[in-house]
């Protein structure tokens, strides 16, 4: 299991949990969604709000393999 938060306590068990979330909704309302339907235009703006959280989710995943890593 991969460790994306960067608080301790209570707080980072909500981090946590909330990035659990955030990676599953990005997955089932984002990606699913476009691999499975024929693709339409999507608005530029909403495009560059996918990019955004995609690439806090990842700057996450990079936190969580530098643990792996030390």
């Amino acid at each position: 299991m991969l460790d994306v938060g960067v608080e301790e306590g209570r707080s980072g068990l909500d981090e946590r949990e909330g990035f659990f979330y955030l990676f599953r909704g990005a997955m089932v309302g984002i990606r699913n969604p476009k691999a499975h339907e024929l693709a339409r235009g999507d608005d530029p703006d909403e495009a560059l709000e996918v990019l955004a959280l995609a690439s806090l989710l990842h700057r996450r995943l990079d936190i969580a393999e530098a643990r792996i890593t030390q």
